[in-house]
């Protein structure tokens, strides 16, 4: 089975490295080995080749990965519109990976993202010797092979990730410490990333980002602001969090380590965060998976 990945590092996010909409290939059926998986899950996918002549599939090996075929992943919300939800790779080499008359081939791939999700397969039909040596060039634009169609899979569903965030109250006075729990229920490791950074308030009936509407930090620590080495959730255990109310509304150029591993904050000025309603939003996913994230919410609580 040829092993396809999803890769979000180097991607260009544009509308998909395929061209839309298809024109669906008779003859050329994909479909997965379920129609529901777990977050992280493998799926399994076969695409069968049921004309009287051979297929082509364009294949690229960004740099440092193996080879696995280019497709377009896309997501629906509404019934019935589908928009592209992956990216254009760039690509340090490409070849074209036939599939011959009434023949099959399997794949796989891992997504970290839950939703309503389909395949799209671009398929090339009549192709001859030029096209395999002009494909493997970097400037080779094509059109390459006689035709260029493509084939949709079935829908299918990946679960969302079962992870909870609460506060340990619904209702806070100013500058009293709030603890934000998170809790992973699923049998896998998770990682988490901007707990504070991700600290939204209610305004006009709109969620907004505190940081990115008031222009303050979350805090002039720098491990604030989280990223792709944040904690580890192992299964069926809880982390807490604890966030002051502090605004930092100037940050020190001096900022320097204490001894027990604290921030020196001194010539650093907050503000504390004004009466409303919170909640707060974070970037979730496993932790084999880690540039995929999934943003949940914990509850809604009041700062008076």
């Amino acid at each position: 089975m040829y092993k396809l990945f999803l890769l979000l590092i180097g991607l260009v996010l544009i509308s998909g490295c395929i061209k839309q909409p298809y024109s669906e290939a008779k003859g050329v059926i994909i479909t997965t080995d379920k129609i529901e998986y777990e977050l992280g899950e493998t799926v399994n996918f076969t695409i069968y080749n049921q004309l009287n002549e051979s297929i082509f599939l364009l294949e690229c090996k960004p740099l440092g990965t193996e080879y696995w075929i280019l497709y377009s992943l896309e997501e629906t919300k509404i019934v019935g519109i589908w928009k592209t939800a992956s990216g254009t790779p760039v690509c340090e080499e490409r070849r074209f990976k036939e599939i011959k008359m009434e023949s099959e081939e399997s794949f796989s791939l891992n997504l970290g993202y839950s939703g309503n999700y389909r395949l799209g397969i671009s398929i090339r039909l009549g192709c001859k010797e030029s096209d395999f040596e002009d494909i493997k060039k970097k400037t080779g634009t094509g059109p390459y092979c006689k035709n260029e169609t493509g084939a949709y899979s079935n829908e299918f569903t990946v679960k969302v990730i079962d992870t909870t965030i609460v506060t340990n109250k619904e209702q806070y006075d100013k500058g009293e410490e709030i603890v934000i729990k998170i809790t992973n229920n699923m049998k896998e490791n998770i990682g988490i990333m901007d707990v504070y950074r991700g600290v939204e308030k209610l305004e006009n009936e709109q969620w907004v980002n505190l940081w990115s509407s008031t222009g303050y930090r979350c805090s002039c620590d720098p491990t604030c602001y989280g990223g792709a080495g944040g904690p580890i959730i192992e299964p069926h255990k809880s982390i807490n969090f604890t966030w002051n109310q502090k605004m930092w509304t100037y940050c020190s150029p001096e900022l320097s380590l204490n001894p027990d591993g604290s921030y020196n904050l001194k010539n650093s000025t907050f503000i504390l965060a004004t009466s409303g309603t919170y909640r707060i939003a974070s970037k979730i996913g496993l932790s084999q998976l880690p540039m995929f994230e999934n943003i949940l919410y914990s509850n809604q609580f009041e700062i008076k």
